[in-house]
């Protein structure tokens, strides 16, 4: 009779994270919301947008807290809803630290640049750093 053989677990690879780690997590503590409250306001935008009945649970957001389940683009705008930030923050920057500044959107940001250039009196392509676009009558 052949020997049965058993598969060798290998330590921390069972529940290994496969897919982008994001600041979802982070960001809900510091709105102080549990996961079945976001899993409720997601579920809820899910219906207003007439995306989905079903609803969502606390367990899928653990699951892509913890990048065990991919995020869609219906289940970021309910969670970016819910928390109040962009989606893109979500996936790129954690939130402040307590007694440091909210990091301004992006809308903000390209505000704040276009009004940097505008008051520097020079708004051409030119006077942005590093462009290489040619000044009227300069040459190369």
């Amino acid at each position: 009779m052949p020997k049965k053989t058993t598969k060798q677990h290998v330590p921390g690879t069972r529940l290994r994270p496969l897919y982008q780690r994001t600041f979802i997590r982070q960001w809900r503590e510091y709105r102080e919301m549990s996961q079945e409250e976001l899993a409720e306001r997601v579920a809820d935008y899910l219906r207003e947008n007439e995306i989905s009945e079903k609803g969502y649970t606390y367990a899928s957001i653990g699951r892509m807290e913890n990048g065990r389940i991919p995020y869609s683009q219906p289940i970021m705008e309910g969670i970016s809803r819910a928390l109040r930030v962009p989606v893109a923050t979500l996936i790129t920057t954690p939130p402040p630290n307590p007694g440091e500044p909210f990091p301004p959107d992006p809308a903000t940001l390209l505000r704040l640049w276009n009004e940097g250039a505008r008051s520097s009196g020079n708004n051409s392509p030119s006077a942005i750093p590093g462009n290489k676009a040619k000044r009227a009558g300069e040459s190369r």
